[in-house]
């Protein structure tokens, strides 16, 4: 099945329902169907090709979501953009994926020109909303544009979507992923969350983030409601109330911002069923309070860019695993989705005995298909037929998952990835600083957060605000340290590298596992 099939069965199916939902906006199924046929097509004659990239710069809006469900119809290769990028990286994702042609929201005109003098050019510059000179308008494509399905062979495996994620190296990769992996997921996700086609489904992700993507695609799979969203913790309770939402997934960084909302009980939420959450642990006391607060709603789903999902734990089984007296269900990730295989190996790829720590390396249908360029690190990261997650995990006598540490050198906050050899990198080329080692600390509100650890060079000085500071114009604001400290010299292991292991373990006293 294609992505394009999904669209075209449900405008049959229900084509008066309401497929899209934003601000005052609706949009039926059928016109949704036929808005993308017209965009497909107004591509085609702009000389977009089959297999071309059309990278898109843009907040959430209805048109992000007509993008990406459009483009798979002419076998067209979507890269969303991280707006919090700055020029430079920018310039890395558009530049590596070789995109032509860009779709630019209204408010990022200006960061897009910015960009240009790092790049070698581009073909097509369509912007939503008033176009500038020498730009094109989305709406003036669209309606031009026929309305009939684009003639285009497209197969399951075909490319779909290019989603750049952080790198182990210094730069940002491009996970491939196609029309079959992408169904997969949502086959996963419609079964594991018992998702039906009335269900109303809030979407409040960033619209660049794999998460909102692989949402999207099961809610239309389903025939389902999208309601989209930016997160605002009120606006999101009064879309709650007033479309009657009852399907929301979440990150942990939200939830804690909606249980510390003074004006909570103001709100009925009480049509809300299920609230999956991913992209990083939640914390035990966290999970309870909300728990109290919105009931045993919450399905926790352990998931990445390169295979989504993984494993799910849900509301009933949580609630039945408590009522038995299994108290570290709650750090569990739960079991894999249906037609998953996951494995936890020793450094020879051996399974390893329950309880005993290992890599967690996974496959199915939802796998990537590797990095885009990047032979030696897609074959790195998919060795046997394997996803190698880069976690360190368990596996529990009953089959439970439990992640307790990363292999990959990473961070996650406040849901978003950030590879610690990044920010090193930046911060290498500070003229103080003569060696530097970037870890991830526990936060309260974010999960984890960015710190530096810096051995300054001879004779020169520099102040922690100075080298947050340094950072600003270089990377993106997530990714910047929140915090500095000074060394004078680093634990190494005994073949010399930077024991990040040891330098982490004064900040993580007191935590059962090193992930927050």
């Amino acid at each position: 099945m294609l992505i394009s099939d999904m669209i075209e069965w449900n405008a049959r199916r229900y084509p008066a329902k309401t497929a899209v939902v934003y601000e005052d906006r609706r949009i039926s199924f059928a016109e949704l169907n036929k808005r993308g046929n017209s965009l497909a097509n107004g591509l085609r004659d702009l000389g977009v090709k089959k297999g071309d990239r059309v990278a898109v710069l843009a907040d959430t809006c209805y048109q992000y979501v007509e993008i990406l469900l459009a483009n798979p119809k002419a076998g067209i290769i979507t890269v969303p953009l991280n707006y919090r990028f700055v020029p430079q990286e920018l310039a890395y994702v558009l530049t590596n994926c070789e995109a032509q042609t860009i779709i630019l929201g209204d408010d990022f005109k200006s960061t897009f020109e910015s960009t240009r003098p790092y790049l070698k050019g581009a073909t097509n510059i369509i912007t939503i909303g008033e176009p500038s000179p020498g730009m094109i308008s989305y709406d003036e494509l669209i309606s031009s544009s026929p309305t009939d399905k684009p003639s285009v062979e497209v197969n399951e495996d075909d490319i779909v979507y290019i989603i750049y994620t952080g790198g182990t190296t210094a730069f940002p990769k491009g996970v491939m992923r196609t029309h079959k992996s992408m169904i997969a997921g949502a086959v996963a996700n419609i079964i594991g969350h018992k998702l039906r086609h009335d269900d109303v489904c809030l979407l409040p992700v960033p619209p660049f983030h794999i998460a909102l993507i692989y949402l999207l695609v099961t809610y239309i799979y389903s025939g389902c409601t999208t309601v989209l969203h930016k997160w605002n913790p009120q606006d999101f309770l009064r879309l709650v109330e007033t479309e009657r939402v009852t399907f929301v997934g979440l990150v942990p960084t939200m939830i804690r911002a909606l249980v510390n909302l003074p004006e909570l009980r103001k709100y009925d939420f009480s049509s809300l069923c299920r609230i999956p959450y991913s992209s990083a642990p939640m914390p035990e006391a966290l999970l309870k309070l909300a728990m109290s607060i919105f009931g045993n709603k919450f399905d926790q789903v352990y998931a990445m860019t390169e295979f989504c999902p993984i494993s799910l734990l849900p509301a009933e089984t949580l609630e039945l695993e408590l009522a038995r007296g299994k108290k570290d269900i709650l750090l569990s990730c739960g079991k894999e989705y249906i037609n998953i295989e996951s494995r936890v190996v020793d450094e020879d790829g051996n399974d390893v005995a329950p309880g005993k720590i290992g890599e967690l390396i996974v496959r199915g249908d939802g796998i990537m298909s590797g990095y885009w360029n990047s032979p030696e690190e897609t074959a790195k990261s998919l060795k046997g037929g394997y996803l190698h997650t880069g976690d360190i995990a368990r596996v529990d006598e009953d089959g439970y998952i439990y992640i307790v540490d990363r292999a990959k050198d990473m961070i996650i906050t406040g849901g978003e990835n950030i590879f610690c050899p990044e920010v090193e990198n930046v911060l290498s080329h500070h003229p103080a600083v003569l060696e530097v080692a970037v870890i991830g600390i526990p936060d309260d509100k974010w999960g984890e957060a960015v710190k530096a650890l810096i051995i300054l060079r001879p004779e020169i000085t520099a102040t922690e605000q100075e080298i947050i500071e340094f950072c600003r114009p270089r990377m993106a604001d997530y990714k910047r340290p929140k915090s500095v400290d000074f060394y004078k010299e680093f634990p190494r292991t005994p073949m010399g590298k930077v024991s990040k292991k040891d330098l982490k373990e004064k900040y993580w006293i007191g935590h059962a596992r090193r992930i927050h």
